[in-house]
């Protein structure tokens, strides 16, 4: 099983790891109204939810997928 970690740089900001390793970065997006995935892998964001929890659930459920 994968260990999917957040950790928290402040508020809006959020570090992903994947495996001990950097996945992207996890930020929330004021204009939007919601929270934003960027993986280190694309050169692309991936839209979630305004809801942080919500958001946190979604990227463990698609990662260990």
């Amino acid at each position: 099983m994968k260990n999917i970690e957040f950790v928290k740089n402040n508020s809006k900001e959020y570090e992903v790891n994947q495996d001990n390793e950097k996945y992207g970065m996890l930020t929330f997006d004021e204009d939007q109204a919601l929270w934003v995935l960027w993986p280190e892998s694309i050169d692309d964001a991936i839209g979630y939810y305004g809801d942080l929890e919500e958001t946190i659930d979604e990227i463990r459920d698609e990662l260990t997928a």
